[in-house]
């Protein structure tokens, strides 16, 4: 078993988010978010993956497709794979998210 508490991988920078890698294995990432007030996550596609977004401290304003809203700590989000999405840390304290991804199986992926 590997445990660990994601505290030991808060890192900020007055430059822009910072993004730490807790777990990687063959089928699972899971990686932290650390944003300083106004820092954001530009929007983006990941095609390869379904993605759960854990707001552990903070609010966020998330995007996701056409849809825009401002979430607390608490709050899970789903983005599913191909979906446009973005985060601005609108406060001026800090955010935390934890973020969770796994490689679409083969049957799911879409052909190139």
């Amino acid at each position: 078993m590997k445990a660990e508490n994601f505290r030991s991988f808060v890192q900020y920078s007055p430059d822009k988010m910072l993004r730490s890698q807790i777990f990687k294995t063959k089928h699972l990432t899971t990686d932290l978010l650390c944003f300083e007030g106004g820092q954001s996550l530009k929007p983006q596609k990941n095609t390869e993956s379904d993605k759960v977004y854990f707001i552990l401290e903070g609010k966020a304003r998330f995007t996701v497709g056409r849809t825009t809203r401002e979430q607390p700590a608490g709050t899970l989000i789903l983005v599913k794979a191909g979906q446009e999405h973005g985060i601005i840390n609108l406060a001026d304290q800090r955010l935390i998210i934890m973020v969770f991804f796994a490689k679409l199986p083969p049957e799911n992926q879409k052909k190139k």
